[in-house]
């Protein structure tokens, strides 16, 4: 498993997260989008200028094959109507999910 840490840093007043943020890349085949995972969120107070982080877990594409290529992450805070776009920062995804079927792309909650 590979990662990519996302950050969301508070420009307004205080604010409370709670939740997953509603998280998909923009790939080469198409829309793919970064299921929730089995950790209990926690509530994330921030101040103005705070910053909160959560972590997307996914898969490598191995060295000797190629994989699906993922071009930008698109991230909705938790209770949020503002969607952010960024470049992926992450490697190419597998094509297919590795031995133990494990799900390819999992985010973990808000602060976790």
């Amino acid at each position: 498993m590979a990662s990519v840490v996302v950050s969301i840093d508070n420009t307004g007043d205080t604010c409370t997260l709670f939740g997953f943020a509603e998280v998909d890349l923009t790939t080469s085949m198409g829309h793919a989008p970064v299921q929730h995972g089995s950790d209990q969120p926690t509530a994330v107070t921030l101040a103005k200028g705070g910053r909160a982080t959560f972590t997307i877990w996914y898969h490598p594409a191995p060295a000797d094959r190629p994989g699906t290529k993922a071009h930008l992450l698109h991230v909705t805070p938790p209770g949020g109507t503002q969607r952010q776009t960024m470049l992926w920062p992450g490697t190419d995804l597998a094509d297919e999910p590795d031995s133990l079927a494990t799900t390819p792309l999992l985010e973990e909650p808000i602060g976790h």
